[in-house]
C-alpha cells in the first residue's frame, strides 16, 4: 500500500507520459553530469576576488584543490561524506550545481555590484554586507550538530538567510548532498515543474523560472513526500526505481539532445 496515497491524486494521463520516460530515459541518467562548473575555477575566482576587493583575507588565506572538473551526483554524494572543510564541499555543490560564477562571489563574500566585468575593470564599486560564507558556515554547523533532523526547520533555517541569488533551488542542493540520509531532495524548476504538472496543481510556486523564495517549509516537506510517494508508485508498475533515481527522472535531461520528460514538461506546462 503506498504511505501517501491520500496525499497526492496524479493525472493518470501524465503518470503514464512519466513511465514511458522511465522506460526510455532512467539507464541514460545516471551519472549525468548537467550544466556544471569547475569547482578549481570557481575558488580561483573567488580568492583572485577578495584579494582585490574584499575587506577580509578569509578564502585568500586558504587551500582548496579539487581533483575533478566534474563530477557525477552520486560521486558528489559520496565527495561530501568525506571529513573534509565544510566551505570545500559547498563549493563543490554550487559548481555542480551550475551556479554563474557572478551570483557565487555575491553570495560567498556577501558583496553588491550590477556587473562582474565592470567591478574587475574598475567600473563599478564593490558594497557590503553581512549575508556572507561565514553567515552559512554557522548555520550548517548548527544544523549538522543538531541531534535530530527536520526537513521543515532544515528548510526554514536556509531560507531565513535571505541569501542574494541563493533561493529554494540551491540550499535544497546543499541540504541534499549534506544530509541526504534524511530524505530530503533537490527543489529546483524541473523538480518543482515535474510536482506541479502531475498533481495538475501549482503546489511549488515559481517566479518565471525560479522556484520562489516564497515557498515555506511546509511546502518543501510536501515536495519530499512527493518524491517518495512517486517512488512508490512507480515501483508498484514493477519498475526498479529508488528515491534519488525518481528524483532524477523526473528532473529528466535538457539541451540539445533533451530526454523524453523534460520535452514534456516543456510542451505541457503552461
Amino acid at each position: 500500500m503506498l504511505k501517501h496515497k491520500l496525499l497526492f491524486h496524479i493525472s493518470n494521463q501524465n503518470f503514464e507520459a512519466l513511465l514511458n520516460a522511465y522506460d526510455a530515459d532512467l539507464m541514460r541518467l545516471d551519472g549525468d553530469w548537467g550544466n556544471q562548473k569547475d569547482p578549481n575555477e570557481f575558488f580561483d575566482s573567488l580568492v583572485k576576488f577578495e584579494k582585490k576587493f574584499c575587506e577580509s583575507q578569509f578564502f585568500h588565506n586558504k587551500n582548496i584543490s579539487y581533483s575533478f572538473k566534474k563530477i557525477s551526483k552520486k560521486e558528489l554524494l559520496k565527495y561530501c561524506q568525506k571529513h573534509i572543510p565544510l566551505l570545500e564541499k559547498v563549493i563543490a555543490i554550487l559548481a555542480w550545481g551550475g551556479m554563474r560564477q557572478d551570483h557565487f562571489i555575491r553570495l560567498m563574500t556577501g558583496t553588491k555590484f550590477k556587473s562582474l566585468s565592470k567591478v574587475n575593470n574598475n567600473q563599478e564599486d564593490v558594497r557590503f554586507s553581512k549575508k556572507n560564507w561565514h553567515s552559512i558556515e554557522d548555520i550548517l554547523h548548527s544544523l549538522k550538530n543538531s541531534d535530530n533532523f527536520s526537513r521543515k526547520f532544515h528548510y526554514l533555517s536556509m531560507k531565513n538567510l535571505n541569501l542574494n541569488y541563493c533561493g529554494p533551488a540551491y540550499y535544497t542542493k546543499i541540504l541534499y548532498f549534506l544530509f541526504r540520509k534524511k530524505d530530503c531532495f533537490i527543489m529546483d524548476q524541473w523538480t518543482s515543474k515535474s510536482m506541479n504538472i502531475l498533481l495538475q496543481k501549482k503546489i511549488i510556486t515559481l517566479s518565471g523560472n525560479y522556484v520562489s523564495p516564497a515557498n515555506d517549509e511546509n511546502i518543501y516537506d510536501k515536495f519530499c513526500k512527493f518524491i517518495l510517494f512517486m517512488q512508490e508508485k512507480i515501483s508498484a508498475t514493477g519498475r526498479n526505481i529508488s528515491p534519488d533515481e525518481t528524483e532524477d527522472l523526473l528532473f529528466s535531461r535538457g539541451g540539445r539532445k533533451a530526454l523524453y520528460w523534460r520535452n514534456f514538461i516543456k510542451i505541457n506546462y503552461s
